[in-house]
C-alpha cells in the first residue's frame, strides 16, 4: 500500500501544480457549495472558470488583430 501512495505522490508532483488561494472567512464553503451544485469539486470549479476566463480573451485578441 505503501508503494501505491508514494507512486501516487511522485505522479502528482510530476504532472500537477499547486497552488494557494486566500479568499474571505466563509467564502470557501460558498464557492465549494457552488462547485458541487454544478458537479464539480472546487478545483475543477476554478480550473475551468480559468480555462473559460482565457478561452474568452484568446478569442476577443484574435477579434482585434483581425480587424
Amino acid at each position: 500500500m505503501a508503494g501505491k501512495a508514494k507512486y501516487k505522490n511522485l505522479w502528482m508532483r510530476e504532472n500537477r501544480d499547486r497552488f494557494t488561494l486566500i479568499m474571505p472567512k466563509g467564502q470557501k464553503e460558498k464557492a465549494m457549495e457552488f462547485a458541487r451544485s454544478k458537479g464539480m469539486n472546487l478545483s475543477e470549479y476554478i480550473n475551468d472558470l480559468i480555462r473559460k476566463d482565457m478561452s474568452a480573451d484568446d478569442s476577443s485578441a484574435s477579434a482585434s488583430r483581425r480587424t
